[in-house]
């Protein structure tokens, strides 16, 4: 099994983001986020930090024995998983946005094109 560090950086990979953009948000360097990578076992805050700004769900990381008695773990483990940091959630979102987005502004350019073509049949009022 993949120890937590390539845990993390699968998910920080799927998530779409930046390796920079995460760390931004997470507020560490690039560099540190890199190193964290290579370790076994990370800081259950950092991790759900890092959890939360790529939408996964670390907390049954933190249920290992490893965590069971840090008090952000155990925290954690109380907590219901939120479905909506399952991996495949905000990407459906985003790909429906976008499906959306590309409905409307096909509407958009049909309604456009009518409206020129309306301009262009009537009868130009000019002053005499």
């Amino acid at each position: 099994m993949a120890h937590v560090g390539e845990i993390v950086r699968k998910a920080v990979e799927e998530s779409g983001l930046t390796h920079t953009a995460v760390a931004r948000k997470v507020k560490i360097s690039r560099q540190t986020l890199y190193n964290l990578y290579d370790n076994a076992w990370l800081e259950p805050s950092l991790l759900l930090r890092i959890g939360a700004v790529v939408h996964a769900d670390f907390n049954y990381l933190l249920q290992g024995s490893d965590y069971k008695h840090h008090p952000v773990a155990a925290l954690a483990a109380e907590k219901e998983p939120d479905w909506r940091y399952e991996s495949g959630y905000w990407r459906t979102k985003a790909e429906e946005s976008a499906e959306r987005l590309a409905e409307l502004q096909q509407r958009y350019d049909e309604l456009n094109a009518k409206y020129i073509r309306l301009l262009e049949q009537q009868p130009s009022k000019t002053k005499k």
